[in-house]
C-alpha cells in the first residue's frame, strides 16, 4: 500500500504537468472577484483506502476537486486559448492518470485502478466537485456506500482540501441516524455476495466472497463503525484489524471474539496471497484439485497427517475457521439488530 502511494502521487504529479501545459491551471473565483487555485485530491478506498492491499489487488481511486471554474489557459493570441472548465479539467487529469498507472506496457503494467465506486458508478463523472460529492451523499447515496466509505483515506493531492473533504465524508458516513434497517440492508448485500458471487460448490470455496470469508469480517466490524462511530471518533478507521482491536479495548465486542477475527483475518488473507501470487492473478477461489490443494498447502507450511494429505489438513483448518467466522458474524448482526436506536 505504501509503494502504491508514491507510484499515485508520482502519477498525479506526471497528469498534472501533462494537462496544465495545453489548457493552464484550475483556478476559482474568490469573493472579491479574483482567482485562487482550485485543488484536487484522490482517495483511496476498498484495501488501499485501508492499507491492506493484497497481491495484485486493484487500487479504489477517486477523484475530488474543490470548486467548479476554468483554467488559466496558455499564453498565445487569445486570452482563452486552452481555457476550459474545472470539470473537464479534472476529467481529463483522472484519464492522464490513469493511463500513467494502468497502460500496458513492454514491462507490463502498475496497478489496474477500479473508480466503480464513485456516485453511479460506471455512469458518473470520473471527476466531481466537493459540493457534487455533498450533494449526493445528501440525497442520492445508498448504506453500502456509507460502508464503502469507511475505507476513505486521502492519498494524494492538495491535503487541506483532503482534511475538509474527510470532514463531509465523515459527516456522510456517521452522522446519519441509527436505524436497525441498516442492518438488514448490510445483510442483503452480503447474502447477494455469496450466493451470487462467490461460486461456491462441492469442494470449491471463496475465500474472499464466500462463508465465513474475508468479506464476513470486514462486514462485521463496518457494521459496529456504522453504529456507534457516531459518537465514538476512535471507531472511524480505515483499517480492518485497528478496527477490530478498538472495538475489542472499548467493549462492543468480547476482546476474545476480536482476537479470533484478527488471526482467522492474518489467516485468509495469507491464503489468498499465495493463490494470488501462483496464478498471478487476483483469484480468491481455493483449487479444487487434491494436487493443487496439496501444493498450496505445503506453500503455508502445512504437512501430512496420518491418513491425511497436506492439502486434507488445509481444508480442515479452513472448514474450522470459517465456521467460526460465520458464528461470530451472525451473533453480532443480532446483537445489533437488538440494540437500542
Amino acid at each position: 500500500s505504501a509503494l502504491a502511494d508514491v507510484y499515485v502521487i508520482a502519477a498525479l504529479r506526471v497528469a498534472a504537468q501533462q494537462v496544465q501545459s495545453r489548457h493552464g491551471a484550475p483556478t476559482v473565483e474568490r469573493s472579491d472577484g479574483g482567482e485562487e487555485p482550485c485543488g484536487v485530491v484522490v482517495l483511496g478506498l476498498g484495501k488501499y483506502g485501508g492499507r491492506e492491499l493484497s497481491y495484485g489487488s486493484d487500487l479504489d481511486l477517486i477523484f475530488v476537486y474543490d470548486e467548479e471554474g476554468h483554467t488559466t489557459g496558455v499564453p498565445g493570441e487569445s486570452r482563452d486559448r486552452g481555457r476550459i472548465s474545472n470539470y473537464l479539467y479534472f476529467t481529463r487529469l483522472y484519464e492522464r492518470f490513469h493511463q500513467a498507472v494502468s497502460r500496458l506496457t513492454k514491462a507490463g503494467f502498475a496497478y489496474r485502478i477500479d473508480s466503480r465506486l464513485r456516485p453511479e458508478g460506471k455512469q458518473g463523472p470520473l471527476a466531481l466537485s466537493v459540493r457534487g460529492y455533498r450533494r449526493y451523499f445528501e440525497g442520492r447515496a445508498e448504506t453500502w456506500e456509507r460502508q464503502a466509505f469507511i475505507k476513505a483515506r486521502v492519498v494524494a493531492g492538495d491535503e487541506a482540501l483532503g482534511r475538509r473533504f474527510m470532514d463531509v465524508v465523515h459527516d456522510f458516513v456517521y452522522a446519519a441516524a441509527w436505524s436497525p434497517t441498516i442492518v438488514d440492508e448490510v445483510e442483503h448485500v452480503r447474502w447477494r455476495m455469496e450466493t451470487e458471487l462467490a461460486r461456491e460448490y462441492s469442494d470449491q470455496r471463496n475465500v474472499k466472497l464466500g462463508y465465513g470469508g474475508i468479506v464476513d469480517i470486514e462486514f462485521l466490524t463496518q457494521l459496529l463503525q456504522l453504529r456507534h462511530g457516531a459518537e465514538h471518533r476512535e471507531l472511524r478507521t480505515p483499517n480492518t484489524l485497528e478496527a477490530l482491536e478498538r472495538l475489542g479495548v472499548g467493549g462492543w465486542m468480547d476482546e476474545s471474539d476480536c482476537e479470533e477475527l484478527r488471526e482467522c483475518y492474518f489467516f485468509l488473507r495469507k491464503l489468498e496471497n499465495r493463490i494470488r501470487i501462483v496464478q498471478q492473478v487476483p483469484a480468491n477461489i481455493l483449487p479444487s484439485s487434491h494436487r493443487e490443494l496439496s501444493a498450496l498447502a505445503r506453500r503455508l507450511g502445512y504437512i501430512s497427517t496420518p491418513g491425511m494429505s497436506p492439502g486434507q489438513v488445509l481444508m480442515d483448518d479452513y472448514t474450522v475457521r470459517t465456521r467460526r467466522v460465520r458464528e461470530i458474524y451472525t451473533s453480532v448482526l443480532a446483537m445489533v439488530r437488538g440494540s437500542p436506536t
